[in-house]
């Protein structure tokens, strides 16, 4: 008859753990910080105007704020940068650039893209600008055609104590009206390393441990209540 200690699958566990917990620090977490998925949508025939503020860091402080009426954009009035290029001759502001998964957002971009600040207007904030869209057109880089979407990045530059942060904003368009879908966003918590468009923090190394630990668990468990089932099973000649 061969016997199962129930002490098994524990000590496997606990020897799994001591052996890993070594390699755990608490950098395993990284260095990206990720906030979403909130998918708002702000939309304006040109009547409203409709405005969303994104706190990069949870702070309590806007560092971005995104705005649908006569146009789609976003602007800040903390001193945030967003990567596009200026719109040229007499026209203020800037057009935003969508950038695409993978994308490196750092101090250093290459031409034409620019780190483009906003200014106060006469009348309101002015910063980059996503779309325009109206009777006479539309323009801008976020501009898919009617019936489709575009699914892109807001790259980001925003001041902490300790320096700059760079991050993104995904933001989803449609080929109709002025506006979108904010949908989630994240930003390097290591001041003046730049981070890839898209990127999301990965498993800690503590995380995928418990996870695997968990398994192994219910594992072992299963093979131990099968090996007592069949210790008990009556012989048969």
């Amino acid at each position: 008859m061969s016997h199962c200690s129930a002490k098994g699958p524990f000590l496997v566990i606990g020897t799994l753990l001591t052996l890993l917990g070594a390699e755990t620090p608490a950098r395993a977490q990284g260095s990206i910080v990720y906030h979403g998925p909130v998918d708002v949508l702000l939309i304006s025939s040109g009547a409203e105007s409709y405005t969303y503020g994104i706190d990069m860091n949870e702070d309590g402080t806007e560092d971005f704020v995104f705005r649908a009426f006569n146009s789609f954009g976003v602007y800040s009035t903390t001193g945030g940068l967003t990567v596009g290029v200026p719109k040229g001759g007499f026209d203020l502001g800037n057009w935003s650039i969508p950038l695409s998964d993978g994308f490196s957002i750092g101090p250093i971009l290459e031409d034409p893209l620019q780190w483009t600040a906003s200014q106060q207007g006469m009348f309101d904030w002015i910063g980059a600008t996503l779309h325009i869209r109206n009777t006479s057109g539309s323009s801008g880089y976020w501009n898919p055609p009617p019936g489709s979407l575009l699914i892109a990045y807001v790259g980001t530059e925003f001041m902490l104590a300790d320096g700059a942060h760079y991050g993104w904003i995904r933001v989803q368009v449609a080929g109709i009206g002025n506006g979108g879908i904010i949908k989630d966003w994240a930003y390097n918590s290591i001041p003046g390393q730049p981070i890839l468009a898209g990127q999301v923090p990965e498993p800690s190394t503590w995380a995928l441990i418990t996870a695997g630990s968990v398994l192994l668990l219910v594992h072992l468990r299963h093979q131990f209540v099968g090996s007592r089932s069949s210790s008990r099973r009556p012989a048969t000649n």
